[in-house]
């Protein structure tokens, strides 16, 4: 009985050891490969699958479609001449108050803000407010077709703005007339739309464009101590509530001051783009032999498989790339009823 349990203990540990030397192992990647089955077919919609030989352990696809190119997997900006199309898209709402205390404008020269720097930025923006014509034209800004809408409505109102793309830069200013009647509160969510040759249309959200708010009430109120005060309610500009710009106001003689704030995002050029991605496959501990994927418009796509193989001792990985030509299906013309 004790030697059957010591040769029953004895094949354990060599099992364990076996498994233990197969993991200290880093298997050769050039055993693992990517086929194509032999019973696909190539028309848009329809599964192309791929075959999984030897096990890799990890395996990564780029399908080679739009957003999916794996030569792009690193790419963060796009050739300005490939850009097609860029859209300016602002949703207003008007809240209580009267009517009339928003101008938004853009440039494609304007510099910037200093951004750390409250005594320079306000004396940047009075230096633009002086130079404020009786039109509301500002030298160096075009000022921007802005319809507001009835209060409590949300109006979408959209600009055309390529020619800004080298830099672009927007304001918004918000300055109602008086303290003495109700000081309106604006609403504001807005992005940018972007259509670059050969990819889909990339919307950049407000939020992601860096935006500084300047207050020019700075001397009017204690609780002002420098130009970038905001986030604090009722007369401020807050960026910490369900929109993407909320210029909340106050009711009538509340303040003793006309509010006047400006927003303005950070001058940029506007051919960002997020890199392509891909579709993990496989993981190690995954059993998985075949893939398979559908392309949605007729095409020649070049798919690139990642396979890795890895441990502690290290990682191994080859790139296979194949060519997929995918076709729009035959049609079937309709036959005349007898």
């Amino acid at each position: 009985m004790k030697n059957y349990r010591f040769a029953i203990t004895a094949l354990l540990a060599a099992a364990c050891l076996a498994v233990a030397c197969e993991e200290d192992i880093l298997r050769d990647v050039e055993e693992c490969y990517i086929t194509l089955d032999t019973e696909n077919t190539y028309t848009v919609g329809q599964e192309v699958k791929f075959n999984i030989k030897g096990n890799p352990d990890y395996v990564y696809f780029f399908p080679g479609d739009t957003s999916h190119q794996y030569e792009y997997r690193d790419r963060t900006t796009v050739a300005m001449e490939d850009l097609e199309t860029c859209r300016l898209v602002v949703e207003y709402q008007a809240r209580y108050g009267n009517p009339g205390a928003l101008d938004v404008y853009a440039s494609k020269t304007f510099e910037g803000l200093n951004g750390d720097d409250a005594e320079a930025d306000l004396k940047t923006m009075q230096d633009i407010e002086a130079s404020i014509g009786e039109d509301g034209q500002i030298p160096g800004w075009d000022k921007l077709p802005y319809n507001e809408g009835a209060s409590t409505v949300w109006t979408t109102q959209e600009y055309d703005i390529t020619d800004y793309a080298d830099s672009f830069c927007l304001a918004f200013h918000w300055h109602p007339a008086a303290f003495n009647a109700t000081q309106r509160t604006y609403w504001i969510n807005y992005s940018v739309k972007t259509k670059f040759r050969g990819y889909d249309e990339v919307t950049t959200q407000g939020t992601a464009l860096g935006m500084t708010s300047v207050s020019m009430n700075v001397g009017d109120d204690p609780k002002i101590t420098d130009a970038y005060y905001k986030n604090n309610g009722n007369g401020t500009v807050r960026f910490n509530s369900d929109y993407h710009i909320n210029m909340q106001g106050v009711g009538a003689d509340v303040l003793k001051y006309a509010l006047n704030s400006w927003v303005l995002t950070k001058p940029q050029p506007l051919n960002h783009v997020s890199p392509d991605t891909g579709f993990s496959v496989k993981a190690a501990a995954d059993d998985i032999t075949e893939y398979s994927y559908a392309y949605e418009k007729p095409g020649t796509y070049e798919a690139t498989f990642m396979i890795t193989n890895g441990n502690y001792q290290g990682a191994e990985r080859k790139i296979q790339k194949m060519i997929i030509n995918i076709i729009d299906p035959i049609g079937i013309e309709d036959t005349p009823a007898e």
